[in-house]
Order: C-alpha cells, then sequence, then structure tokens
C-alpha cells in the first residue's frame, strides 16, 4: 500500500465526498465487483459519451479505424453528474509503512469554466516546494520552510499544488517523511498559508513573476505528452463542445498580482 497514493485518494474522499471523491483504489474495504465493471463499460462506452482526439494524425488516416470500431458502438445516452461539491472532512489511516504523509487542502482551481482561478495556479507555484534544481533546497517559500526544519529526515518534502479537474480544483499543500518531519513541515506550512492570506508574508512582484513563469512552463510542458494533452481536450469537448485554448489559460496567469495572491484566503482547511 503506497502512503501518497492512499493519502490522495483519501483527501479527494474528504474534500468532496461523492463524484471526486469516490474511490480511486481497489481496495479490500472499497471492492469492485465484476458485475460493476460490466454495467459501467455499457453505460459509458457509447458514441453519446466519447470523443475521438488525435495528434499528428489526418481524417484519411483515422476513417479506416472510425470504420472498423467506430460503428459497432452502440448510440447510448449521454451521462450527466451533478456539479463537484467542496464538502471538507478529515480522515486518518493507519498503515505499517514508515513513510508518513500529511495532505490539507481547500477548494482550488479547475481546468476552465467559472471555476476557474488563475490565482490559485500562482499561489501554488509561488509557495512551491519542489526545488528546480538538484541538491537545491531552492528560493520559494516552502522550500526554505524545508531548509529551516531541523530533522534528520533528509527525504521529506512538503510542496503546494492546484489539482484541477473539470469544474473543480482541490489547493493542497503536502508533506510527507517522517513523523517529526512532517509534524513539523505541515504546521510551518499552513502557517505560511494564513500569513500570505494575513499579508504578513511578504509577497515581492519579481516573486510573482517567477511564479507566473513556472506556472506558464508547467501549463505548457503538461500538454506536451500525447496522452496527458489529449485527454483534457476530450474531455472539454464533451462539457463544453469547445477545446481548451492554452494561450488564453496561460495569459490569464499574467494578471495575477501580490494583492490578488493575497485575496486567496483559505476557508477551513480539511
Amino acid at each position: 500500500m503506497n502512503p501518497t497514493a492512499v493519502a490522495l485518494d483519501a483527501l479527494h474522499s474528504a474534500a468532496f465526498h461523492r463524484g471526486l471523491g469516490n474511490p480511486l483504489l481497489a481496495l479490500p474495504t472499497h471492492p469492485t465487483h465484476h458485475h460493476e465493471v460490466e454495467e459501467y463499460a455499457a453505460q459509458t462506452y457509447t458514441k453519446a459519451n466519447l470523443v475521438l482526439v488525435a495528434s499528428g494524425a489526418t481524417t484519411d488516416e483515422l476513417k479506416p479505424q472510425i470504420e472498423e470500431f467506430w460503428k459497432d458502438l452502440p448510440a447510448g445516452k449521454a451521462l450527466t453528474s451533478p456539479a463537484s461539491k467542496f464538502v471538507g472532512g478529515e480522515t486518518r489511516i493507519p498503515h505499517a509503512d514508515a513513510l508518513q504523509v500529511y495532505a490539507i487542502g481547500f477548494p482550488g482551481s479547475a481546468l476552465y469554466g467559472p471555476n476557474a482561478s488563475p490565482e490559485h495556479v500562482i499561489l501554488a507555484h509561488f509557495l512551491g516546494g519542489v526545488a528546480p534544481i538538484k541538491w537545491s533546497h531552492g528560493q520559494s517559500p516552502l522550500s526554505k520552510l524545508t531548509g529551516s526544519i531541523s530533522s534528520p529526515d533528509a527525504s521529506g518534502q512538503v510542496f503546494a499544488t492546484n489539482i484541477s479537474y473539470s469544474d473543480a480544483g482541490i489547493f493542497t499543500l503536502f508533506t510527507s517523511g517522517s513523523v517529526d518531519y512532517v509534524t513539523k513541515a505541515a504546521s510551518g506550512a499552513v502557517k505560511l498559508l494564513q500569513d500570505v492570506a494575513k499579508g504578513s508574508q511578504a509577497i515581492k512582484p519579481e516573486d510573482v513573476k517567477r511564479a507566473i513563469a513556472s506556472g506558464r512552463y508547467a501549463t505548457y510542458a503538461a500538454s506536451e505528452a500525447r496522452l496527458s494533452g489529449l485527454e483534457p481536450i476530450g474531455q472539454a469537448i464533451l462539457d463544453t463542445g469547445n477545446v481548451v485554448d492554452l494561450d488564453t489559460v496561460v495569459s490569464s496567469f499574467d494578471k495575477v498580482t501580490p494583492e490578488k495572491l493575497k485575496q486567496v484566503d483559505p476557508p477551513q482547511c480539511i
């Protein structure tokens, strides 16, 4: 049992309860039965719920595959689901692994639509935590926090990230390591986030510019891999009928200012 994967799954379950909170892992406490897989496939894999997205291929090249595989799909009915709702909660999972994980989150930015928030994305890059240079703590606030923690655990880490979905997102402070490290890192990370909201954490314009550059790079880099880049395109077409314009998403980052980052006041964290 991977503590990191279990923690992320539990974080979503606590945050959303249903929908995005449904378990992703088939654990003994949440078994997946054969008939459930069959029912899901029969309802989902239909023409009404599928979009064909390709990269580096022409329509003529795809036509034989469409005629061979697509024609046999049932028409089906478009699936609908209620909008994702952030509820919040707390969960603790005992395990035997030496690695301890603590994750805390609050409503973040969706991939697109009315719940998209460039401020949450840039705040995650401002707080940082993952050093861009090997063997260096880095210069972001969470990187400096890591360097200030006196702990024998050299492998511990703490970072901020915004996990985006089609209609919702979850802004996360994630820390892992020994019990001693996680205790100190989690406490320091939460205080840092609160200090940003209160204005007691200095946010220089040049720091925001670096965060925007980091967010721009990460957004474009995520679209380079064909599989990870094509999936959100298909999801956006199913949801809105339009393709996500990355240039529009990235240009919204440029409007983020230190004052706007301070206004991202986290509610009661989960």
